[in-house]
């Protein structure tokens, strides 16, 4: 599960990004002002060629510095930053409504370090963060109304440690440990009132028991 939702995260940044010059090159909308050594401004229009597409620099052949990308409204679809042909500095992508969606940074096309995802009507819907392209650190989901949805922490792209549940008033509705992405020992349900009403002993490797009730 958590690879695929990897591979969702890196459709906004790096499928999008990456070989970026490739797609400049072989797109016949794209203008080069280039001098002998590949260096200069690149920009590419939509059919209509009247609305920018994506706008950047290339020096020496690959893409350096701030690069844009936009919505055919003209609203900012991507603006990225890049160091020798790599994804590399402050990344985020927005809505066609102009609002953000995520922001985060890249390192050598990788995700690195703490991104947040936003609803399309503003306001946090998750704090993810990695390490070297992987999920690795806290991770935090939110409701629409900002409270708390998911809290807990991934190791090295697994689930691991205490994760809480919460309902949309901020009350805790569930609490339990993984390892390695595998839920073990006990997992607790909680009414609203903060009471125990029921709970799972999850044995070795995830296998559930039978329920027991508090």
């Amino acid at each position: 599960m958590m690879k695929k939702l990897f591979l969702i995260f890196l459709v906004l940044f790096a499928a999008a990004c990456t070989n970026t010059e490739n797609q400049l090159k072989n797109d016949k909308n794209t203008v080069f002002a280039l001098d002998k050594s590949n260096t200069g401004k690149v920009y590419s229009t939509y059919p209509n060629e009247k609305n920018i597409k994506s706008f950047g620099t290339l020096v020496n052949g690959k893409l350096q510095g701030k690069y844009f990308e936009y919505y055919e409204n003209g609203s900012p679809l991507f603006v990225t930053n890049y160091k020798e042909g790599k994804l590399n500095g402050t990344a985020k992508k927005y809505y066609e409504n102009g609002k953000i969606q995520v922001k985060g940074y890249m390192k050598d096309n990788l995700a690195e370090g703490k991104f947040t995802f936003f609803y399309e009507e503003g306001g946090r819907q998750s704090i993810k963060n990695f390490k070297h392209g992987i999920y690795d650190g806290y991770y935090m989901e939110f409701y629409p109304n900002g409270a708390v949805k998911v809290k807990g922490n991934y190791t090295e792209g697994y689930k691991n440690g205490i994760f809480s549940f919460y309902n949309d008033e901020g009350k805790k509705i569930q609490e339990g440990k993984y390892f390695n992405g595998i839920r073990y020992g006990i997992w607790k349900d909680f009414d609203t009132n903060g009471k125990v009403i029921s709970s799972v002993d999850y044995k070795d490797k995830g296998y559930l028991t039978p329920e027991e009730k508090i």
